[in-house]
């Protein structure tokens, strides 16, 4: 599948319409199997979660309907004249709003000249606006922090996964000190453009947390990742914010992935947000399952703030 990595539409939706291309000529034909999320994630260079998007885009255009265990099946085409149906509206605005915001840090477009050069009547204008990019290895979370940067200062906060093909247009890189190395190892020529900030699981999540604990004689939260020593990492930032009767325990492999597929346990299951990814979407409503979510610092936050000189809100 031939991805552009560097294109202001969505891998996700790219890997959408190359695939609706192949079911109409009928490269996969009603009853196939599309390749499941694992394989189709290392043959084509993404992660689980932007297959599983582009697969639930097609089902929303009821082009396939994914059937456990059997996997993502082509359905036959659901109209007399071959045409498959309008995608959702919300389908529709979360593509246009990835779009908008690729186009104002690309190009520093504004949406009005974003209109204008598509119906041919405008030209570019360079912003004045500042711009930063959060990096996380999250989509989803990366998203979130930069929004927390909006919300605060007068920037225009962009969130950029560390796994992308290449590194951030030019302007101000915050990454978390959980990537620090990674980040760092990854783009050496950017290192004037980074400032590291430290993060502090998310309030709200920790509520959620404490009424579910209430409900076990003994509670035992446990906190999942790939790879344990990122486990211990994410158990101990916890730790800091229950009461000390509570046990805390980090898990990976076997353990983790049982918790995963509904293994019984006796308190809270927090998994990383990678790990979160890859779950499928029984587990993510899965009572006592929650992502790791976390948020800047406010003071650490600060302090970069006014390393570069942003205005607060």
């Amino acid at each position: 599948m031939n991805l552009d990595f560097k294109s202001a539409i969505p891998l996700y939706h790219q890997i959408a319409e190359e695939l609706r291309r192949l079911i109409a000529a009928g490269d996969y034909k009603p009853g196939e199997i599309l390749p499941g999320l694992h394989d189709a994630a290392a043959q084509w260079g993404v992660n689980l979660h932007t297959v599983r998007r582009a697969y639930k885009e097609l089902a929303d255009q009821g082009l396939v309907e994914t059937r456990r265990p059997r996997g993502t099946m082509v359905l036959p085409l659901p109209t007399a004249d071959g045409k498959a149906p309008e995608a959702k509206k919300e389908d529709l605005g979360s593509f246009i709003e990835d779009i908008a915001r690729m186009a104002r840090v690309r190009h520093r477009l504004s949406l009005d000249e974003l209109a204008g050069l598509l119906t041919g009547s405008g030209e570019a204008i360079e912003s004045e606006e500042g711009v930063v990019f959060v990096v996380e290895d999250s989509r989803r979370q990366a998203r979130e922090l930069a929004a927390q940067v909006e919300a605060s200062f007068n920037v225009e906060a962009f969130g950029w996964r560390l796994d992308r093909s290449g590194p951030p247009p030019p302007g101000p890189i915050i990454g978390t000190y959980f990537h620090f190395n990674d980040i760092r190892r990854r783009w050496p020529r950017r290192r004037t453009d980074l400032n590291f900030v430290s993060v502090t699981p998310d309030p709200r999540l920790i509520e959620r947390v404490k009424r579910l604990i209430e409900r076990y004689p003994e509670p035992v939260v446990t906190v999942c990742d790939n790879e344990q020593p990122a486990a211990e990492t994410l158990a101990a930032d916890l730790i800091a914010h229950l009461d000390e009767t509570v046990r805390v325990e980090a898990a990976s492999g076997r353990q983790a992935s049982g918790l995963a597929n509904g293994g019984s346990s006796t308190g809270p299951v927090l998994f990383s947000a990678m790990m979160w990814d890859s779950l499928d979407e029984e587990a993510h409503t899965r009572e006592g399952i929650f992502e790791m979510r976390y948020v800047f610092e406010d003071d650490e936050l600060a302090r970069v703030a006014r390393t570069l000189g942003w205005r607060p809100k």
